[in-house]
């Protein structure tokens, strides 16, 4: 007999499943919309259920842990005008990127950034692509799911069960 236990873990991993293959085309794009080869590197597809088996979301971005995480938020929205300096000693110094080190005594104003969206112009121009996408897989993954239920109930029922 199967249960509603096993029902249940069958719709949340046929969620997953059917929301990782809808994230994929989304993933590519903004791999290819991408300002820098380490955001593109970078960029990855998490889906995810908690409690209930209806309850899942896909996350499309940077691995988060990583500098390009962080620099793939500053390219997507761009920063304001703000000042760098020192935090803890008095001169701050890091590398200039031609081999010698610049050094400032009292910080100074970073000039900011103009934003270089490139994951939400991904999510819009592939939008009806994913859902089409999620259509497909889901119906996969339930397919799949219900004869493998149905293999696993003939072989209880074989065992006496």
């Amino acid at each position: 007999m199967v249960t509603r236990r096993d029902v249940r873990a069958a719709q949340g991993q046929a969620l997953v499943g059917a929301l990782r293959s809808a994230a994929q085309p989304v993933a590519r794009q903004a791999r290819k919309n991408a300002p820098s080869k380490r955001v593109k590197k970078a960029v990855t597809v998490v889906a995810q259920r908690w409690n209930a088996a209806t309850k899942a979301a896909a996350r499309i971005g940077a691995r988060k842990g990583i500098p390009a995480a962080t620099l793939a938020r500053l390219l997507e929205h761009g920063t304001e005008p703000h000042f760098i300096g020192p935090k803890k000693k008095k001169i701050m110094h890091f590398p200039s990127g031609r081999g010698r080190w610049q050094t400032w005594w009292r910080g100074g104003m970073h000039p900011g950034a103009r934003p270089h969206p490139w994951l939400v112009p991904a999510l819009t121009g592939k939008r009806a692509e994913a859902e089409h996408e999620f259509a497909l897989a889901l119906q996969r993954q339930v397919t799949k799911l219900h004869l493998r239920m149905l293999k696993r109930h003939a072989a209880r029922a074989a065992a006496g069960r």
